[in-house]
């Protein structure tokens, strides 16, 4: 974090959350909820998230980038072989 950003946040947090707690208490239903204050001894269990399947990738844009996979390979190759021919140079010109 940004030493502005923590500086913002040091100075407006307090009043910031007493305001969000006064708008919530004023809301009809809603209970504000009291901040709960950590303790290292004894740390609240995590719930574990729900699974959920990776959405599948429609048919039409597979093909788009299939190119991808050449240019990836040539650069590939070229960096390989600058650093052999700098390898080489570092040796020739010793």
């Amino acid at each position: 974090m940004p030493k502005k950003a923590r500086r913002g946040s040091a100075r407006y947090g307090a009043s910031r959350k007493a305001k969000r707690l006064q708008r919530a208490a004023a809301q009809p239903g809603l209970q504000p909820q009291a901040p709960v204050a950590s303790s290292a001894a004894s740390p609240s269990p995590r719930q574990a998230r729900p699974e959920r399947a990776a959405a599948p990738v429609p048919a039409t844009n597979r093909g788009q980038y299939e190119y991808v996979r050449s240019d990836i390979r040539n650069i590939g190759i070229l960096v390989g072989a600058v650093t052999v021919v700098l390898i080489v140079l570092a040796f020739v010109l010793r």
